[in-house]
């Protein structure tokens, strides 16, 4: 009788220590939330990923999961450190990569960056777009600084100053004393104290530093990888031939994967685009920012990821039955006022998929998923509204396409 009660409580503690350990998750596992190509966000555990491979996790009341990574959109950490203020200076970087730090000794080989997260770092300046010091990010707007970043038609290298002065030649060194600088009439020498602003000549990207990855930190640094391990609180990521990192993963914010089945619309360069008003105004269309070259925000909430376009307009790209699916959330910037009225249509093959009127502002995002499979040639178009052209900023936040199948292994557009 006693040895079958003890099998018995034997048992009923082996069953309950099963359930527990279902539940209870290891020590290195990570919270985070994943975003999937087939549009859902899921809150689960990390216990690694990688680039090169997949997600080992174990999302909430499931077991343990693996999902490739070509699958996957972005991973969003929920045990990160509390927002930091960006501190220093900004460094921006090819491929939308962007730090912050203490600047130290900087040639013709490299800039040297100490950062509060990373350490320290060398940084090519062939992989470098611009330099803004702290008394630049102080001084400087934030439109003027990204319209400069983002110039590629720069022969030779610009340097901005606190008098106004800018001064063209070529970067050669930066200290804490001065800024040498090699212009065509010799070498101009300068103290540091005074420059806002360092824009230099891009370089033509190399087709193999294509990142697969970018790291999204606490403190708004976006780094451009090619190279990802991460398992549970620990991070290790590099680029192809300069960046070597290991960081706490508690200092990842989150992490967008480029490269898999999912395409950003902005990394393809349209065939067509048009744009006209009645008052005669030309409107660009922005990538990853409004018409005005601001953040992208449609009712108070703000999306890395989109395109900026104002009416009348029309965007075309040809896509070569590549794609299943395009998706987006259409609607009108924060920016604009309340006369802002604008419609909205997009075409596949010349037929209309989708067609809204009357978009205006502080309303809902409207989500838009399209089925493209076999399509070649994609056309979004933004109308006049009820008031004209007044105002009308409409944003395609979080436009993508969606691969049909895997990609190969190796670097591809993002």
């Amino acid at each position: 009788m006693i040895s079958r009660l003890a099998a018995r409580i034997v048992c009923a503690w082996t069953i309950a220590a099963l359930c527990f350990a279902r539940t209870v998750q290891p020590v290195s596992a990570f919270e985070v939330t994943v975003r999937t190509v087939d549009g859902t966000e899921t809150v689960g555990h990390l216990t690694s990923f990688s680039l090169d491979g997949s997600l080992d996790w174990q999302p909430a009341e499931t077991g343990d999961v693996k999902t490739p990574a070509y699958e996957i959109v972005a991973i969003t950490s929920l045990h990160q450190t509390p927002p930091a203020p960006p501190t220093g200076a900004a460094v921006y970087l090819s491929h939308q990569g962007l730090l912050f730090g203490e600047i130290g000794d900087t040639d013709e080989n490299g800039l040297e960056l100490t950062s509060p997260l990373l350490g320290r770092l060398r940084v090519p300046l062939e992989c470098v777009t611009a330099m803004v010091t702290e008394r630049g990010r102080r001084t400087l707007s934030a439109s003027a600084v990204r319209a400069a970043a983002r110039r590629t038609d720069r022969d030779t290298d610009e340097l901005w100053f606190a008098n106004g002065d800018r001064l063209s030649g070529s970067l050669l060194a930066i200290n804490h004393e001065y800024v040498l600088v090699e212009t065509g009439s010799g070498s101009s020498q300068t103290p540091t104290e005074y420059l806002l602003g360092v824009f230099l000549a891009e370089a033509p990207p190399a087709a193999d530093r294509k990142p697969r990855g970018i790291l999204r930190l606490v403190d708004s640094s976006a780094v451009p990888v090619n190279h990802l391990r991460w398992y549970g609180p620990e991070v290790q990521a590099a680029s192809e031939d300069w960046l070597d990192l290991a960081f706490a993963a508690k200092h990842l914010a989150s992490l967008e994967v480029l490269g898999g089945r999912w395409r950003w619309l902005g990394s393809l360069v349209p065939s067509e685009y048009e744009q006209s008003s009645l008052a005669g105004a030309r409107w660009p269309y922005r990538i990853d920012a409004n018409v005005m070259d601001e953040p992208l925000s449609i009712n108070g909430r703000t999306y890395d990821r989109g395109i900026g376009l104002h009416s009348a307009a029309r965007l075309v790209y040809y896509l070569g039955g590549d794609y299943e699916a395009f998706v987006a959330r259409v609607g009108m910037d924060d920016s604009a006022g309340s006369l802002a009225d604008a419609d909205f249509e997009i075409l596949v093959d010349e037929r209309t998929a989708f067609r809204r009127t009357g978009i205006g502002r502080a309303e809902p995002p409207i989500p838009v998923r399209l089925d493209i499979d076999g399509v070649q040639r994609l056309e979004i178009r933004v109308g006049f509204g009820r008031n004209g052209d007044i105002q009308d900023r409409v944003n395609l936040a979080d436009a993508a396409l969606i691969r049909r199948a895997a990609p190969p292994v190796g670097p591809s557009a993002p």
